[in-house]
């Protein structure tokens, strides 16, 4: 998309630092099934603004920090919720009875007014009701395939982000290019290697030690500290210059890697033990009983991080399923996808919820064994039909 002005045609870098200017507050928000990459740039993002004198807030559907990125500066001011998105004014025409006095009360849910005049009264036509524009005039939504990755952010608020300019910055093939501004670079090894380039463009002398450290954290953790195959030149270049903006390279390896808890040691270790793979499909599946929690002495908690080691293990793989034991003969299945394959569709039979990179699901009544079998079978006869 592109902006026309007296001089011609913006640029896509143009365009973002002109909708920069206009806004007055600006929203940054990321999917629902975030990773170290979408907080880190988040992070670095609201950081930038506010130096550029913007009033700036980050909200993601039901957040909740893993304490692995508890040293992130800030990160406190990432909400779980969108707050006051939005004013009803009551305005009253005091021409004719000025007023003297104002007084509410809340009875259960009815909220009640009292105006009294020094003279005279009001009336119905006195009375004006306004709904105010959004609160936010631009967002930005960072690493997210689409909207509906946002979550119940999203879902609750469709109308708020239909009528509000979206700037999308992602590095996904699976990004639909949802944003009136799309800085969409496939080449870029994460969201923060993009966040970089922008940040350079507004202004190299806006990053400070704070933000090289929210940047560099977010691409080590979408390269896996730069062991990831699509490692390129400039990521490495990018790095070394965020070093010497003051990176704190060791912190953030031994916050992100060496810092994993006994527990979460031992529960992966059982879950990589049992890895199998469907070459031919690109499928890779792993199970976790209610016995591998009990022997690890872990929970749902301590599966943050696994994905990415299985995919780190098995890298051909363009399908992840895990399968956990959760209780009362509960299986809840989690599918992980590449931009090759919709998640929802390979799993359509047993009515997911996610979008197109992530769905879960739980059935009942079932055995883990069994379970695995009979969602296995169902996601590998999707499978064939696209390769």
């Amino acid at each position: 998309m592109e902006y026309i002005c007296g001089k011609g045609m913006l640029n896509e870098n143009q365009q973002i630092l002109e909708q920069i200017n206009r806004a007055k507050e600006i929203l940054i928000t990321f999917k629902k099934n975030f990773s170290g990459d979408s907080i880190a740039s988040a992070l670095a993002l609201q950081k930038t603004l506010k130096k550029m004198d913007k009033r700036v807030n980050i909200t993601a559907s039901n957040f909740s920090l893993p304490k692995q990125y508890n040293f992130l500066p800030n990160h406190q001011d990432i909400k779980s919720e969108l707050y006051h998105l939005k004013k009803f004014t009551i305005s009253v025409d005091t021409s004719q009875a000025p007023i003297e006095e104002l007084s509410y009360d809340k009875e259960g849910e009815e909220l009640k007014i009292y105006l009294m005049p020094k003279t005279g009264s009001y009336s119905k036509a006195d009375l004006g009701f306004v709904s105010s524009d959004y609160r936010y005039d631009l967002i930005f939504v960072i690493d997210s395939p689409d909207l509906e990755s946002l979550g119940v952010l999203y879902e609750k608020n469709a109308e708020f982000f239909y009528q509000t300019p979206i700037i999308n910055i992602d590095h996904s093939p699976a990004n639909e290019y949802f944003g009136q501004i799309n800085k969409v670079d496939l080449t870029a090894t994460a969201t923060s290697e993009i966040i970089y380039s922008l940040i350079v463009v507004l202004g190299e002398d806006l990053i400070d030690e704070n933000i090289a450290t929210c940047i560099y954290t977010g691409m080590t953790d979408k390269t896996r500290s730069f062991k990831s195959q699509n490692i390129t030149p400039e990521t490495l270049n990018i790095a070394s210059k965020l070093i010497q903006l003051g990176a704190d390279r060791e912190k953030i390896v031994t916050c992100l890697y060496r810092t994993k808890s006994i527990q979460t040691l031992k529960l992966w270790g059982r879950a990589l033990t049992r890895i199998q793979l469907d070459p031919k499909l690109k499928l890779v599946w792993a199970t976790l009983s209610l016995a591998d929690f009990d022997k690890a002495g872990a929970n749902i908690n301590n599966l943050n991080g696994l994905i990415d080691e299985i995919i780190m293990e098995t890298p051909q793989a363009e399908t992840i399923v895990l399968f956990l034991e959760t209780g009362d003969q509960t299986i809840t299945t989690r599918v992980y996808t590449t931009h090759r394959v919709n998640a929802l569709g390979i799993t359509k039979t047993f009515s997911p919820n996610g979008n197109k990179q992530y769905s879960s699901f739980s059935i009942k009544d079932k055995r883990l064994a069994e379970a695995e079998r009979e969602i296995i079978e169902a996601i590998k006869t999707e499978l064939e039909k696209i390769i």
